[in-house]
């Protein structure tokens, strides 16, 4: 069997760290780093020793970067150029002024013999540059996304005599890829065949970027995470996250709303997952069993109880159904009995904000947005005894799906609720 080759990529802008990030790789087996200058920086700028290497590639002498509004040249270009000039079977993302340390590269070759991974990662330990002190991502406490009250878990990690604390990261599952508060972190390594067969980084975009190409890489095949730290994250004060973290925010639940419904489809056809359309003798998509009183795969009365065994779907969708039930408490109890640790439920239903709701005279149930709250917020819960039925709310809107919904004043509720029960390895499962 031949050798997998691995080229590692990384874009820079400033190299004051950069000698630094290949001491941590230089002792490892991979065959290219594609370093590609940029914002103003040339070859010139890169330090020696890293040119003497002949496994270092100097790329980006002709490159025009695609520019953001502020002038900044958009991330998803220069990635996408430099993923262009690997040669490797494998792609590594490294940053600049991070460090990607043993036995990360052997992991990488050794998770790629399976030809069903298409995506891997590893754990992750920031550091401060300041004073080189290890940190918890975000410097956790209880209000913040990276803490354990939202399930995150560290360990003690040594490097180099000095003690950090290892992020372990997150279960690959739609979720948690699709967001990028838990989405698979550094290092991210990815077959350079299915990056060319998904069209690449989005060239266009200049945050969110790595989130938008996890989703439509996990659409595409199996991603597997590596249990070990084989990353170390300087947090420098002017990294991105902290630069933009405004509009990352606003960008990422777009990307998540864009690719969230797929990627449960695909994670529920992967695990052999039922998956049911509520309503269904019409329009019910392909890989779903149609649910109705008549003309259906599955023939049954949803104002009584469903015939399906607990625990025992993976997806159910329910578009222009719901309102034409007759008990909301039912309809939800059901859902959150029937859906498996870690099921989705895709409802589309006509808001009591527009006209659609109430044109329709055989509509029972009155519903806008604001009605999941009992069955998503314990403090709404309580007033309806509801200690049972819980649900996160992955995407919750108001919206027109169309602009004849729009010309006819029919706005829609989309609710894309997660449930939590069992012991499903969701990030935020105590947090409703």
């Amino acid at each position: 069997m031949s050798q997998i080759t691995i080229s590692i990529f990384t874009p820079t802008h400033k190299t004051e760290y950069l000698l630094e990030a290949y001491y941590s790789i230089k002792d490892q087996p991979y065959d290219e780093w594609v370093v590609l200058p940029n914002g103003g920086l040339t070859e010139q700028d890169i330090p020696q020793e890293i040119k003497d290497d002949p496994r270092t590639k100097i790329i980006g002498e002709d490159f025009q970067p695609i520019l953001a509004s502020d002038g900044l040249a958009n991330i998803g270009s220069l990635k996408k150029y430099a993923c262009s000039q690997c040669t490797g079977e494998i792609l590594v993302e490294f940053d600049h002024d991070d460090l990607l340390i043993s036995p990360g590269i052997e992991r990488i070759r050794e998770v790629f013999r399976d030809p069903e991974v298409v995506f891997a990662y590893s754990n992750t330990a920031e550091f401060n540059q300041s004073d080189k002190s290890p940190r918890f991502f975000g410097n956790a406490n209880a209000q913040n996304n990276y803490d354990s009250h939202n399930g995150w878990r560290y360990r003690d990690f040594y490097y180099d005599n000095v003690l950090y604390k290892e992020a372990l990261s997150p279960s690959p599952n739609p979720y948690n890829v699709s967001i990028i508060l838990f989405a698979p972190n550094h290092f991210r390594a990815f077959r350079k065949s299915t990056y060319d067969e998904i069209g690449g980084h989005d060239e266009n975009m200049h945050i969110c970027d790595d989130q938008d190409l996890m989703c439509r890489m996990y659409l595409k095949g199996k991603f597997y995470w590596i249990d070990e730290c084989c990353y170390l994250y300087r947090v420098t004060g002017q990294n991105s996250w902290l630069q933009r973290n405004r509009d990352i925010q606003e960008t990422m639940v777009e990307v998540q709303k864009q690719y969230i419904q797929q990627m449960v489809e695909v994670w529920a056809q992967r695990n052999n997952f039922e998956m049911i359309d509520l309503g269904g003798r019409f329009g019910c998509p392909s890989g779903y069993k149609s649910v109705d009183l008549k003309d259906s795969d599955i023939i049954c009365d949803l104002n009584e109880k469903w015939p399906f065994d607990d625990s025992s779907i993976g997806v159910i969708r329910a578009y222009d159904t719901v309102e034409h039930l007759n008990d909301m408490v039912h309809v939800m109890s059901e859902m959150y009995r029937v859906l498996r640790p870690g099921g989705f439920a895709f409802l589309m239903i006509p808001s009591t904000d527009g006209r659609g709701a109430w044109q329709d005279p055989t509509h029972k149930l009155f519903i806008n947005q604001n009605s999941f709250f009992y069955y998503t917020r314990q403090i709404q819960a309580k007033y309806i005894d509801n200690t049972t039925i819980r649900f996160r709310p992955v995407v919750l809107e108001t919206y027109f799906p169309s602009d004849w919904e729009r010309n006819n004043n029919i706005p829609y509720v989309r609710a894309d609720l997660i449930v939590l029960k069992g012991d499903y390895p969701l990030m935020g499962h105590n947090d409703i």
